[in-house]
């Protein structure tokens, strides 16, 4: 849990986090011009700061405004973690904001750039893996590229804050998250992504099992999902990015959920229907669960499990 002695960056300053703010006349609280990006530390080091820092670089030079000499680097990163070990019990997550600065002739020119440290819900991540997420299939749709690039993560998530109340009231479960949707070329709508994950469909494939996720225009492609890929490409599962129609989506064997924090999971349920574990599915989870530990250097269910019991 953070406390008074947590600190952030922000411009070039190492300040108490409590003393970290936006002005009121920065775009990022005027017009919600905000990039973002999340990681986690695992035994106390960033995980993928490299790639982190580069995804949220790069949004900020889509939306126009250029943040490589501002000073957050990956090596800033470390420091953050460092700097943050005493008032944080085990990992932290680690936050990245960019916004084009205050508004006025310089907006774009002087951006704002802010590095903090957060909590990891470590209670909800032990329920998540114990028992899995109850998820809904919502209305709320993501954002399309006419609007701006979907793969520019950002603070305008209105639609995301909606979809996870609608799902918490509908399924009654304060953990619950809502399934948003991306319409297909055709109209027809399909599964994209919920708040703060990724997802894979497990689905029969012949005498087996594969995983099917998203395609990167109807989702984030995150680097959680790109690691998942990759360990289960490598161990020898199949692993598809295709459209998931809803009927598609509701006929899985089951389901999975990848993001920064939590890193893998399953879905207790979708919509009303509860997953019943079968061999083949837990084994493939298993594995990746394994694969995962092997590759990040942590046992993140097992921390999750002591940190969440107290």
């Amino acid at each position: 849990m953070l406390n008074s002695h947590s600190v952030g960056w922000q411009n070039g300053q190492w300040l108490p986090l409590a003393d970290i703010r936006l002005s009121v006349d920065d775009l990022g609280c005027l017009q919600g011009v905000m990039v973002v990006d999340r990681l986690r530390t695992v035994g106390g080091r960033p995980l993928d700061a490299v790639q982190h820092v580069q995804r949220w670089s790069s949004g900020c030079r889509q939306l126009g405004f250029d943040v490589t000499t501002s000073g957050l680097t990956s090596e800033l990163i470390l420091e953050l973690a460092e700097r943050n070990l005493e008032s944080i019990a085990g990992d932290c997550g680690i936050v990245l904001l960019g916004t084009p600065g205050r508004a006025g002739v310089n907006a774009g020119k002087e951006p704002t750039v802010i590095a903090h440290a957060t909590s990891i819900p470590w209670k909800s991540l032990r329920h998540y893996y114990e028992h899995g997420q109850p998820l809904q299939i919502v209305a709320q749709q993501i954002v399309p590229d006419a609007c701006w690039p979907l793969q520019v993560k950002n603070r305008a998530r209105i639609n995301y804050y909606v979809a996870d109340a609608v799902a918490r009231q509908t399924l009654h479960d304060p953990l619950a998250a809502g399934l948003l949707v991306a319409p297909s070329n055709s109209g027809e709508l399909c599964l994209a992504e919920t708040s703060s994950a990724n997802v894979l469909l497990i689905e029969r494939d012949g005498g087996g099992l594969r995983l099917v996720s998203p395609p990167e225009t109807q989702s984030l492609n995150g680097l959680s999902l790109q690691r998942t890929i990759r360990l289960a490409t490598a161990l020898g599962i199949r692993v598809e990015r295709q459209e998931l129609p809803l009927d598609r989506g509701l006929g899985g064997v089951a389901l999975l959920l990848t993001g920064s924090t939590g890193c893998l999971w399953r879905a207790r349920s979708l919509n009303d229907r509860l997953y019943q574990p079968t061999r083949e599915a837990d084994e493939l989870w298993q594995l990746l669960r394994e694969a995962w530990v092997v590759d990040i250097g942590l046992d993140f269910v097992a921390q999750a499990t002591k940190l969440g019991a107290s």
